[in-house]
């Protein structure tokens, strides 16, 4: 899918692209989150729009290394009062180009996806993942809220207070639907206190979240 034109930006500790090549240096050492800046198009924010409303349940699945996940991989999205079937097509389309994009930064063997609706308050306070690297893409609603790191008071973390986590007057920066990002967490030992910090944004009835995660196998997942 076409990316949407817009210059690349370049502020530390955060790459931000136009184009999945360009956002392509996660493993540097300055940086922990690289963002696909990405217009979908109205057919798939369609889509996901009304996946997010009706689905009863997410589709949750492995892939192996250069496996395409295919439309079957979405069959739990088919609800009787909304076969479309060319429109889930489109968006295992697009999921095997976030596969693609998380492939190139990733040795894993096997990856897990998960696409899920998001109708809860559950991840609302600020984190770090316990994962070497993750992929965040919000199809429709409101994307994940992540911090710079001079607004973190890292202290903070794990009190159950995001009041306790900003500095000062720092403020969240925020994922458009439709942007993917590649979040580094803290698995490595080696990268403990430099994990993205972040948050799922407050939920609101009637703006349901559509969320794409991918991970590699690690504690957190049986791989």
């Amino acid at each position: 899918m076409k990316a949407a034109l817009t210059k690349p930006t370049t502020q530390r500790p955060v790459r931000l692209a136009a184009t999945a090549p360009q956002a392509t240096t996660i493993w540097r050492p300055q940086d922990n989150i690289s963002i696909w800046r990405r217009d979908l198009s109205p057919c798939l924010a369609e889509t996901a729009r009304q996946l997010a409303a009706k689905a009863a349940q997410g589709a949750c699945f492995w892939v192996e290394r250069d496996e395409d996940p295919g439309l079957a991989a979405l069959n739990a999205f088919a609800v009787a009062d909304w076969p479309k079937r060319p429109a889930l097509a489109l968006l295992a389309a697009d999921i095997a180009s976030m596969l693609g994009w998380f492939r190139r930064h990733s040795r894993a063997a096997r990856l897990h996806v998960d696409l899920a609706p998001v109708r809860s308050n559950a991840c609302r306070f600020y984190h770090t993942d316990k994962v070497n690297l993750r992929l965040l893409c919000s199809y429709a609603g409101p994307g994940t809220e992540w911090l710079m790191d001079d607004a973190v008071n890292r202290a903070g973390l794990g009190r159950g207070d995001n009041t306790a986590v900003l500095h000062g007057t720092a403020h969240a920066q925020h994922l458009k639907t439709g942007w993917a990002a590649l979040l580094r967490g803290e698995r490595d030992p080696t990268w403990l206190g430099r994990g993205i910090v972040h948050r799922s944004p407050p939920f609101q009835p009637g703006n349901e979240r559509l969320l794409l995660t991918i991970d590699e196998p690690g504690p957190h997942l049986d791989g």
